[in-house]
């Protein structure tokens, strides 16, 4: 910001203020501007991430309920993020992967786990192999799944 006098002829000096950029006119970075610009600029990356990753994004409240999921869920499991949200996340985990997931997930709370396995179930019944990644932030778990189901396949054939 910064200030100059005008003075009509005959009149005394008037003080004013200028916010915008003498070059541009464009409004003049402020501490307050730079940062909702900056936090905008975040969200846009992060927003873009969410919905282009080709992994399974998900965060997990402390009872473990799907709070959050990315776009591709649809992709990969036939249902729509609106219809796992508010759910536990082992409504869609194999029985016998359920526990060791769940034991990940709470370890997830206080630190980062990595190379976890467990199977989801799809809404055609089908099986895919995942392999889960999780990390603790303000009291959620934040989780990544990839599907290695093509890959372990094409392993099991060789």
């Amino acid at each position: 910001m910064s200030e100059y006098a005008t003075r009509s002829m005959g009149q005394r000096p008037r003080w004013t203020s200028r916010t915008s950029s003498s070059v541009t006119g464009a409004p003049a970075a402020t501490p307050n501007r730079t940062l909702e610009t900056a936090v905008a600029e975040r969200t846009r990356e992060r927003n873009a991430m969410w919905r282009l990753s080709r992994d399974l994004l998900l965060v997990l409240d402390v009872r473990r309920r799907i709070v959050a999921i990315n776009p591709i869920v649809t992709e990969l499991t036939g249902y729509a993020p609106e219809e796992v949200i508010g759910r536990p996340f082992a409504d869609f985990l194999h029985p016998n992967d359920q526990e060791a997931l769940a034991e990940a997930i709470r370890r997830a709370r206080r630190e980062r786990v990595s190379d976890i396995e467990a199977r989801v179930i799809t809404r055609d019944g089908e099986l895919r192999e995942f392999v889960w990644n999780a990390s603790p932030e303000a009291g959620q778990a934040y989780v990544s799944g990839r599907d290695v189901t093509e890959e372990r396949t094409q392993l099991r054939e060789l």
